[in-house]
């Protein structure tokens, strides 16, 4: 008996041991992936469609800058979408029970700042093809939508600055291909638009300058040096007159 009861006090301890063991893992591995989320400014969610249950991580709570105890349902998420994306939201949300994904990204207005975020999401369907739960994900991509936006404002500066100057100028390939044209450069050579220049010339029709004696000497010269500045050199248009251009150009690398 005694050394039944010994035996017995080995196996549970041996089984609280265990357990702790499997406590403590757990608990570093929910540590690792609440950091993870925090890193990645990602936060997960799940719905359990059959209990109408939505639960967050600590990281979704975090966007929404709500505390960990406060009722969640999926009308409180709607009242954060932006009011232009709640239409689209709710079509894609619908459509999600059918298709088993849904994936879209939208404004938020948490404490009345705008925040961009994107939702991705799986639905599990059980045999009946009913849909029973929804595992997603919801990540902050308010840097990346600012940084988008200014390089598009930028894009847009840089076009208009090319279309409107009062001189000449053009984009080609570094054998000499026109890639762009602006409309001071089309009407120099003759031309009502960019886009006729484009469809009747393939590349500037360069006669004799200062340093060369033909296209493919200024196409080894601008390979030479990388640049030219106040090259003069002359041209002939499709209309047979011929004009004396000064021109400044140089090559850009791709990184």
């Amino acid at each position: 008996a005694m050394l039944a009861l010994a035996l017995t006090g080995l196996c549970v301890g041996a089984a609280v041991s265990e357990r702790k063991r499997v406590e403590d893992a757990l608990e570093k591995s929910e540590s690792n992936l609440r950091h993870a989320q925090q890193v990645a400014t990602v936060g997960s969610w799940h719905v359990n469609i059959l209990e109408d249950e939505l639960s967050w991580s600590e990281e979704t709570y975090r966007l929404f800058n709500l505390p960990r105890e406060m009722p969640i349902d999926i009308n409180l998420v709607e009242k954060y979408i932006h009011p232009d994306d709640r239409a689209t939201f709710r079509t894609r949300w619908a459509a999600a029970f059918s298709t088993g994904r849904y994936e879209y990204e939208h404004r938020m207005i948490v404490d009345g700042v705008t925040k961009w975020v994107r939702a991705l999401a799986q639905v599990e369907f059980d045999k009946q093809h009913c849909p029973i739960t929804i595992t997603g994900t919801v990540q902050d991509i308010t840097d990346r939508k600012w940084a988008e936006e200014a390089l598009r404002q930028a894009e847009e500066k840089y076009h208009a600055l090319f279309e409107d100057a009062v001189v000449g100028m053009y984009q080609s390939t570094p054998d000499g291909f026109l890639l762009t044209v602006n409309r001071a450069l089309a009407k120099m050579f003759g031309f009502s638009s960019s886009e006729e220049m484009l469809a009747e010339i393939t590349e500037i029709p360069r006669v004799n300058g200062d340093g060369f004696k033909n296209p493919e000497d200024f196409k080894q010269l601008l390979e030479t040096k990388s640049e030219v500045r106040d090259l003069e050199y002359e041209v002939r248009r499709p209309d047979g007159k011929q004009l004396w251009i000064l021109e400044n150009a140089r090559t850009i690398s791709g990184s």
